[in-house]
């Protein structure tokens, strides 16, 4: 088998050891040679979420590439900016890898197509679509034409740029052959792990449950705890609770990729401490939002995105108080207007829009969430546009004989009541609806009136013996037009 599939047909850390061992055991005329497997060992270790292993073993790498020939100093050279990318310490790297292109030479190897196309991802993740599309789009034009075992990893990195610039149907398609291919031992145990999780991710945007636990399933089982894989499937689990309105599930999905500074990837490459964010806010914890959002605003390699810049925009409209949060969200969505991304523009309209029906400003509310809810629609992202739905159009319930206590509430107790179940403080509360604690109190008191309790152990008592979910819908969750 040809070196360059060593990396993808085993475990990361074990093809780390394998490609280090080769390498050590040239001889001092085949430097070239040598650099090159010791840049894919550094990308090995980062694959298995081990950056400073990557970066030592990327060190040596560039000391025997400064002896090499010009195509084994581009490899390297893009192997660099892959590394230092994923590591989370990489400025832009747009001129070394465009130069390392024009080095790189024909594509005449799979080493060679392999190395172009990791200089697409580097493009990809600099967000640099167009550029990396055309290089995805020629090594899978090439991979196709020679047979080589690479192909499935070339169709799964497309398809999560087709995810990201919002061709979904595209994207699912890309992936779907990726897992087909690598199942016929075309490719390892990470190609298919990371095109199942590419299959996951959409899955979950459109809020297909079975489908992408399915995926996510299969998934766990190939990929290496801690590696870029099982970083991608816990992207994804998020995405799914996130979308399906469980945020405390979403927030156990998603805290262990933001645990620490230094964590072993990007926060860019996953794009999903928004998403942490967000769900903090809708358990109510809004202390714990506020210091993931300085976290992410401070990440270094965040700084530099339009998506985080964007994203954190999008995140300080939610926290910010009434006065503020317009300025926020408009420098969201100028910033969404410089690149391709539909899903992420429509979920800042999505957010904008709650907080305008909020303030009750109907008219300003139903402009955001009905262009939120023509993109959701269009990508298919079926419980993200009945969110929408469901601000444009609330509506209360009727009351009826059952015990069901929802009926007897209106939406402002029935929200403060969801709090109270999950745990927040009357503080927390007021933060997260943009309430004064007296507001909160008061509603509270009207609450425990209501329902014939005496304090908060005694509703959540009777909360708890309805079952988790069951009474609080999310149109329940919703103020009416006449709140």
């Amino acid at each position: 088998m040809d070196r360059r599939i060593t990396i993808w047909g085993e475990r990361p850390l074990r093809a780390h050891e394998t490609l280090v061992t080769e390498a050590l055991a040239l001889g001092p005329d085949e430097s070239g040679r040598a650099a090159r497997l010791l840049g894919e060992a550094s990308i090995a270790a980062s694959l298995a979420g081990q950056p400073d292993l990557a970066l030592t073993t990327l060190a040596r790498a560039q000391r025997l590439a400064r002896v090499a020939d010009r195509a084994s100093q581009a490899m390297v050279a893009i192997e660099t900016a892959s590394v230092l990318q994923l590591a989370n310490r990489a400025g832009r790297p747009l001129q070394r890898i465009r130069a390392a292109i024009r080095d790189l030479g024909r594509l005449d190897s799979e080493e060679t197509c392999e190395s172009l196309r990791q200089s697409g991802v580097a493009l990809f993740w600099t967000e640099q679509y167009a550029a990396a599309e055309a290089i995805f789009t020629r090594v899978i034009d090439a991979a196709r034409e020679e047979r080589w075992a690479m192909l499935p990893l070339a169709l799964d990195t497309l398809a999560a740029l087709e995810f990201r610039t919002g061709r979904w149907d595209m994207a699912d398609a890309h992936s779907a052959e990726a897992v087909r291919l690598a199942r016929l031992d075309t490719g390892g145990p990470f190609i298919l792990a990371s095109a199942l999780t590419t299959l996951a991710r959409i899955a979950a945007a459109r809020g297909r449950e079975v489908e992408c636990r399915g995926y996510l399933a299969e998934a766990a089982e190939l990929a290496a705890p801690g590696g870029l894989a099982a970083a991608y499937a816990a992207s994804a689990a998020g995405l799914l609770e996130l979308g399906s309105d469980r945020p405390e599930r979403a927030i156990a999905a998603l805290e262990p990729l933001d645990a620490e500074p230094g964590h072993a990837f990007s926060p860019v490459i996953f794009q999903s401490a928004p998403d942490l964010i967000e769900a903090y806010l809708r358990s109510g914890r809004v202390r714990e939002a506020g210091e993931a959002l300085d976290r992410f605003e401070t990440d270094p390699a965040d700084s530099r995105s339009t998506w985080a810049s964007a994203a954190a925009a999008r995140c300080r409209g939610l926290l910010a108080p009434a006065p503020e949060f317009d300025r926020h969200f408009a420098d969201a969505l100028e910033l969404h207007a410089r690149t391709p991304t539909p899903f992420e523009n429509a979920r800042t309209r999505l957010c904008y829009g709650e907080r305008l029906r909020r303030a009750r400003r109907l008219t300003e509310a139903r402009e955001q969430l009905t262009a939120a809810c023509l993109v959701f629609d269009r990508l298919g992202a079926g419980t993200w546009a009945d969110r929408a739905r469901r601000e444009l159009a609330p509506r209360r319930r009727t009351p009826s004989a059952s015990s069901d206590p929802a009926p007897l509430l209106t939406a402002h107790e029935v929200q403060i009541t969801t709090l109270v179940r999950r745990g927040a403080t009357n503080r927390e509360i007021a933060a997260a609806l943009f309430v004064t604690d007296k507001t909160v109190e008061y509603h509270l008191g009207n609450v425990y009136r209501k329902l014939n309790v005496r304090s908060r152990t005694e509703l959540v008592v009777r909360l708890e013996g309805i079952g988790p979910g069951s009474w609080i819908s999310a149109d329940s969750l919703q103020e009416s037009e006449n709140t």
